[in-house]
């Protein structure tokens, strides 16, 4: 369906575009001037024909289809950005107008303004963003409709595309209308229709999208998605358990990398989301200081986005007033984010400042300039009155709006200040404060162990050993205190983090300390893990216990340095050791002497090793610097990049560190990792015996 209106479409604005054109190649000629980058329009006559190579020709045509003169007699483009700079205009003459733009400026969202220069008005809706893309733009405004059409490169194409499937969804939603209010159907009948109808149109527009990778619409459109659906009243901050959002994010991620690139605030918004971070923001108070929301860090805080022209907003006022008086003193804060339609900065200010005085508001104020942050879109703001309630670790918990604000937030505070979850907000400001002691603790080992490496010479092995085992013994307090704080608190978000942070260490001690953090995290709430973006620890654990002793290995088939394709099934039978490694690390190719030791007197009796390598760079590069590795380093066995027969193996394996050492036995099963050669070649000689 949507294929063929795009056929249909496209038509309709080829048709559009060649008998407007043929029109213009048969009236009589025309006399139109134009400046460019002028907002004072010096006027200098222009030619029609683009002979000009270093720009691009913008042209086209005023229609008005009733009797009347034309209303519409200059055009304009401004940059479609927080400056507002005027790029070209022109006069338009005899219905018709053009201008010329610099090459440089392609790529460049701008706005298209139709007005009446002594009216000094737009008026209605008579602009349209488009793209400055290719050599010539055409378009045409018609002053009966307000529609401008514009053709003239791929971007702008499917912007015209879009806009008229958007006009044709409400032309389906005035004909529901109609109906309602011409009695033919009942009102029951209109909201489910409606319902129905949404839920298309929300089908198509991700259709849209997905068909469009490479346009900048559709931006536009995952944008409006997603503020459609974070405007939800949430209780549960992923409603629907947060399946469109995983949609949203696939899509982004579906686009071209120049439209990803543009739509950085699109994935910030879908990153904070899943984070259940909000946006940081700053903005001026009526006193003339700055707000800072870093400041609310320890506070349970309520965002709460409001203005004077607003009576939902300010008849929630008097209850807010009630719970800022009863947990003010419990370390409860709310700041209001105003919002103002006025024209002038003064006049803004004016309105924020009498409305704030008439409902006599105590707490923190700030007032919005767009031209510095604009907050209400970043957090997805569409409707009036909307709050967001974050936790004292700065969370998002809770977002609400319209008339639910009382009910809900009523609850939510109940439960913040109860004694057990001050309690436990308390264990985390005492846990953090034995954190940093043993962190500055940790430094000075740290230190320690930086400059024994440094030192050739003079330094006995008793005194290496004593630093070694002082900072082992540092980092087993810390584990101990990490383990201590999540096993007391598996509902509390900052658990996740310890664990997230610090499943390196964990890790790094062995078996039986990772055992203990995939317990851990186990033993998380289920509302907690789900703060888990992408489920990045998840996988993590998972990944490593499926490749940990005792578990089959998966066999690969992989193209060895030499070119050759090697299908590790070949291998059965033999003893393998994994080696885990970087032309980039120092201590792998370190490593590669005792390896080779290994393999010159194993090999013949059954034992391999698969040297498997992480890269950066470009696929060109990565291969480059892997195969020059291996051959300054002589390393005879068998070599992988790390990306193969489509897995990627660092993930698969959960390898953080480097080297990284996998040994698998005769019958396929992993036997141990480690990160060096202590009581590997015992294991060995015993796996090939066997």
């Amino acid at each position: 369906m949507l294929l063929n209106l795009k056929i249909i479409i496209s038509k309709f604005l080829s048709v559009l575009f060649f008998a407007t054109l043929f029109s213009h190649l048969f009236s009589c000629a025309r006399q139109v001037t134009s400046q460019s980058v002028n907002p004072n329009f010096n006027v200098e006559t222009r030619e029609t024909a683009n002979t000009d190579n270093d720009s691009i020709l913008i042209y086209g045509s005023v229609v008005k289809f009733s009797e009347g003169a034309h209303n519409i007699d200059a055009v304009k483009v401004i940059r479609y950005d927080n400056t507002n700079i005027i790029v070209a205009a022109s006069f338009v003459k005899n219905g018709n107008f053009e201008f010329k733009v610099p090459k440089s400026m392609r790529g460049t969202q701008v706005l298209v303004i139709f007005y009446n220069k002594l009216q000094k008005s737009r008026g209605g809706s008579n602009f349209k963003r488009f793209m400055i893309e290719g050599d010539s733009i055409y378009m045409v405004f018609d002053e009966n409709t307000k529609k401008v059409h514009i053709t003239g490169g791929i971007q702008n194409l499917a912007n015209d595309v879009y806009t008229l499937e958007n006009e044709l969804w409400s032309l389906k939603k005035g004909n529901l209308k109609d109906k309602k209010a011409k009695g033919v159907i009942s009102s029951e009948t209109y909201r489910e229709k409606k319902k129905e109808l949404d839920s298309f149109i929300k089908k198509e527009k991700v259709q849209f999208v997905k068909s469009h990778p490479y346009a900048w619409k559709s931006l536009d459109i995952l944008q409006e998605l997603m503020q459609n659906y974070m405007r939800i009243t949430w209780v549960d901050i992923l409603p629907e358990g947060g399946e469109p959002l995983k949609e949203y994010k696939k899509i982004f991620y579906s686009l071209d990398k120049p439209v990803q690139e543009k739509g950085q605030n699109i994935l910030k918004m879908i990153q904070n989301m899943e984070a259940r971070r909000v946006p940081y923001f700053t903005g001026e108070m009526p006193d003339g200081n700055t707000f800072d929301l870093a400041d609310m860090k320890g506070k349970v805080v309520l965002i709460d986005f409001w203005g004077s022209w607003c009576g939902w907003c300010r008849k929630a006022h008097p209850h807010l007033k009630e719970l800022y008086a009863k947990y003010k003193d419990k370390g409860f804060e709310i700041i209001g984010v105003g919002v103002e339609h006025e024209k002038t900065r003064e006049e803004k200010w004016q309105k924020f400042r009498d409305a704030i005085a008439e409902d006599g508001i105590t707490w923190p104020q700030m007032l919005v300039d767009r031209n510095k942050q604009d907050i209400p879109a970043e957090y997805g703001v569409i409707t009036y009155p909307s709050s967001f309630l974050l936790d004292r670790d700065g969370r998002l918990i809770l977002r609400v709006g319209g008339t639910d604000i009382n009910r809900v937030i009523d609850a939510k505070l109940d439960e913040l200040f109860s004694e057990n979850s001050i309690s436990t907000y308390r264990s985390k400001e005492l846990y953090e404060s034995d954190m940093s002691l043993l962190h500055k603790e940790h430094g000075e080992v740290y230190n320690k162990i930086g400059e024994l490496a440094k030192a050739v010479s003079g330094v006995s092995e008793e005194e290496k050993k004593a630093v070694i085992n002082e900072f082992l013994k540092l980092e087993g307090e810390m584990l101990k205190k990490h383990t201590d704080f999540v096993s007391k608190h598996p509902e509390a978000p900052f658990s996740l983090d310890i664990l997230k942070d610090n499943s390196d260490l964990f890790i790094k001690h062995g078996d039986s300390t990772f055992r203990v953090l995939h317990s851990l995290y186990k033993g998380l709430s289920g509302k907690v893990r789900a703060l888990d973006t992408d489920d990045a620890l998840g996988d993590y654990l998972k990944n490593y216990a499926n490749t940990s002793a005792g578990e089959k290995f998966v066999p690969f088939s992989f193209v060895n340095n030499d070119g050759r394709t090697i299908d590790m099934n070949n291998l059965k039978g033999k003893v393998i050791l994994l080696d885990f490694w970087g032309s980039w690390c120092f201590w792998c190719r370190k490593l590669d002497p005792h390896l080779k030791e290994l393999y010159s007197k194993y090999k013949d009796e059954g034992f391999e090793i698969v040297g498997i390598a992480f890269e950066y760079g470009t696929k060109e590069e990565q291969i480059q610097r892997w195969k020059e590795a291996i051959e300054k380093d002589e390393t005879p066995w068998l070599h992988a990049l790390s990306d193969v027969d489509g897995r990627d193996l660092i993930k698969e394996y959960a390898i953080k560190e480097y080297p990284s050492l996998v040994l698998i036995d005769k019958q396929g099963i992993i036997v141990s990792r480690s990160k060096d050669l202590n009581g590997l070649k015992e294991k060995i000689e015993e796996l090939l015996k066997t």
